[in-house]
Protein backbone atom coordinates (compact mmCIF):
# COMPACT_ATOMS: atom_id res chain seq x y z
CA UNK A 1 0.00 0.00 0.00
CA UNK A 2 1.36 3.12 -1.26
CA UNK A 3 1.47 6.98 -0.50
CA UNK A 4 0.87 9.77 -3.05
CA UNK A 5 2.94 12.30 -1.34
CA UNK A 6 1.09 15.72 -1.33
CA UNK A 7 3.86 17.11 -3.80
CA UNK A 8 1.94 15.22 -6.31
CA UNK A 9 -1.35 16.79 -5.96
CA UNK A 10 -0.92 19.44 -7.71
CA UNK A 11 -0.09 16.81 -10.97
CA UNK A 12 -2.95 14.67 -9.58
CA UNK A 13 -5.62 18.21 -9.99
CA UNK A 14 -2.94 20.12 -12.64
CA UNK A 15 -6.18 20.96 -14.62
CA UNK A 16 -9.07 21.54 -11.84
CA UNK A 17 -8.89 24.81 -10.85
CA UNK A 18 -11.94 27.35 -9.15
CA UNK A 19 -13.58 29.76 -11.39
CA UNK A 20 -11.30 33.03 -12.04
CA UNK A 21 -8.73 31.78 -11.04
CA UNK A 22 -6.98 31.64 -14.32
CA UNK A 23 -3.56 33.63 -14.25
CA UNK A 24 -3.12 33.53 -10.14
CA UNK A 25 -2.23 30.14 -10.23
CA UNK A 26 1.26 29.12 -9.62
CA UNK A 27 1.56 28.33 -13.69
CA UNK A 28 1.92 32.57 -13.40
CA UNK A 29 3.89 32.47 -10.37
CA UNK A 30 1.17 33.53 -7.82
CA UNK A 31 0.88 31.79 -4.66
CA UNK A 32 -0.91 28.54 -4.53
CA UNK A 33 -4.32 28.66 -4.34
CA UNK A 34 -5.39 27.02 -0.42
CA UNK A 35 -3.55 24.44 1.25
CA UNK A 36 -2.04 20.81 0.01
CA UNK A 37 -4.55 17.98 1.17
CA UNK A 38 -3.13 15.83 3.62
CA UNK A 39 -1.62 11.92 1.89
CA UNK A 40 -3.84 9.84 0.21
CA UNK A 41 -3.53 5.82 0.07
CA UNK A 42 -2.96 4.54 -3.67
CA UNK A 43 -5.60 2.24 -2.28
CA UNK A 44 -8.30 4.69 -1.31
CA UNK A 45 -8.74 5.40 -5.19
CA UNK A 46 -9.36 1.41 -5.56
CA UNK A 47 -11.66 0.83 -2.33
CA UNK A 48 -15.36 0.21 -2.80
CA UNK A 49 -16.72 -1.09 0.25
CA UNK A 50 -20.03 -3.32 0.06
CA UNK A 51 -22.59 -4.23 2.85
CA UNK A 52 -23.22 -8.17 2.27
CA UNK A 53 -24.62 -8.54 5.35
CA UNK A 54 -26.02 -8.01 8.71
CA UNK A 55 -23.61 -8.36 11.73
CA UNK A 56 -26.56 -10.63 12.98
CA UNK A 57 -26.61 -12.99 10.55
CA UNK A 58 -23.36 -14.18 11.37
CA UNK A 59 -23.53 -15.41 14.68
CA UNK A 60 -20.05 -16.59 16.34
CA UNK A 61 -18.43 -19.29 15.29
CA UNK A 62 -20.54 -19.56 11.97
CA UNK A 63 -19.68 -19.04 8.53
CA UNK A 64 -22.25 -17.38 5.57
CA UNK A 65 -22.04 -17.73 2.19
CA UNK A 66 -22.22 -14.03 0.12
CA UNK A 67 -22.13 -12.54 -3.35
CA UNK A 68 -19.96 -9.61 -4.13
CA UNK A 69 -18.84 -8.26 -7.31
CA UNK A 70 -19.92 -11.26 -8.87
CA UNK A 71 -17.96 -14.14 -7.00
CA UNK A 72 -18.78 -16.56 -4.01
CA UNK A 73 -17.59 -15.24 -1.03
CA UNK A 74 -17.49 -16.97 2.39
CA UNK A 75 -17.93 -14.34 5.60
CA UNK A 76 -16.63 -16.36 9.22
CA UNK A 77 -17.23 -14.50 12.39
CA UNK A 78 -14.32 -16.13 15.03
CA UNK A 79 -14.44 -14.79 18.31
CA UNK A 80 -16.49 -11.09 17.44
CA UNK A 81 -14.07 -10.84 14.44
CA UNK A 82 -15.43 -10.76 10.84
CA UNK A 83 -13.24 -12.59 7.87
CA UNK A 84 -14.05 -13.02 4.52
CA UNK A 85 -12.08 -15.55 2.08
CA UNK A 86 -13.48 -17.23 -1.49
CA UNK A 87 -16.50 -19.57 -0.77
CA UNK A 88 -15.15 -22.12 -3.61
CA UNK A 89 -12.31 -24.43 -2.46
CA UNK A 90 -9.38 -24.40 -4.35
CA UNK A 91 -9.46 -27.94 -5.02
CA UNK A 92 -12.85 -28.89 -5.82
CA UNK A 93 -15.92 -26.95 -6.46
CA UNK A 94 -17.71 -26.78 -2.67
CA UNK A 95 -19.33 -24.30 -0.91
CA UNK A 96 -16.79 -23.92 2.31
CA UNK A 97 -19.98 -21.57 4.37
CA UNK A 98 -21.23 -25.46 4.47
CA UNK A 99 -17.66 -27.22 5.95
CA UNK A 100 -16.89 -27.48 9.54
CA UNK A 101 -15.24 -24.39 11.45
CA UNK A 102 -12.48 -25.63 13.96
CA UNK A 103 -10.42 -22.73 15.45
CA UNK A 104 -9.43 -20.17 13.06
CA UNK A 105 -9.62 -22.93 9.92
CA UNK A 106 -12.48 -24.19 7.56
CA UNK A 107 -12.67 -27.81 6.93
CA UNK A 108 -14.11 -28.18 3.33
CA UNK A 109 -16.77 -30.45 3.64
CA UNK A 110 -16.09 -32.17 0.53
CA UNK A 111 -12.19 -33.73 1.01
CA UNK A 112 -11.73 -32.22 4.35
CA UNK A 113 -8.95 -29.77 3.38
CA UNK A 114 -8.01 -27.33 5.73
CA UNK A 115 -7.55 -23.60 5.40
CA UNK A 116 -6.70 -20.99 7.76
CA UNK A 117 -9.00 -18.37 8.20
CA UNK A 118 -7.29 -15.02 8.66
CA UNK A 119 -4.68 -16.01 5.64
CA UNK A 120 -6.32 -18.10 3.40
CA UNK A 121 -3.29 -20.71 3.97
CA UNK A 122 -4.03 -24.31 2.77
CA UNK A 123 -3.05 -26.30 5.61
CA UNK A 124 -3.97 -29.53 4.49
CA UNK A 125 -4.07 -31.95 1.64
CA UNK A 126 -5.77 -32.36 -0.74
CA UNK A 127 -5.77 -28.64 -1.38
CA UNK A 128 -2.24 -27.02 -2.25
CA UNK A 129 -3.56 -23.51 -3.66
CA UNK A 130 -4.39 -20.34 -0.90
CA UNK A 131 -7.37 -19.13 -0.66
CA UNK A 132 -7.66 -15.62 -1.68
CA UNK A 133 -8.41 -13.19 1.32
CA UNK A 134 -10.64 -9.76 1.29
CA UNK A 135 -10.52 -6.86 3.30
CA UNK A 136 -14.02 -6.84 5.33
CA UNK A 137 -15.37 -4.29 8.15
CA UNK A 138 -18.19 -3.66 10.09
CA UNK A 139 -19.99 -0.57 10.56
CA UNK A 140 -23.01 0.11 12.28
CA UNK A 141 -23.91 -4.04 12.03
CA UNK A 142 -23.90 -4.06 8.82
CA UNK A 143 -20.78 -6.05 7.31
CA UNK A 144 -18.81 -4.66 4.35
CA UNK A 145 -16.77 -6.24 1.76
CA UNK A 146 -14.27 -4.36 -0.66
CA UNK A 147 -15.40 -4.91 -3.72
CA UNK A 148 -12.27 -3.17 -5.38
CA UNK A 149 -10.29 -6.18 -3.74
CA UNK A 150 -11.74 -8.62 -6.50
CA UNK A 151 -9.99 -7.50 -8.97
CA UNK A 152 -6.10 -7.11 -7.51
CA UNK A 153 -6.14 -10.31 -5.59
CA UNK A 154 -4.38 -13.04 -6.78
Amino acid sequence: MGRIPTSAWGRLCANVRPAGAIGRGLETGGAPMGPEPPDLLEDDFMTQWIPVAAQADLPEGQALAVEVAGEAVCLYNLGGTVYATQDTCTHEDASLAEGYIDGDCIECPLHQALFHIPTGEARTAPASVNLRVFPVRVVAGSIEVDAGSMSTAP
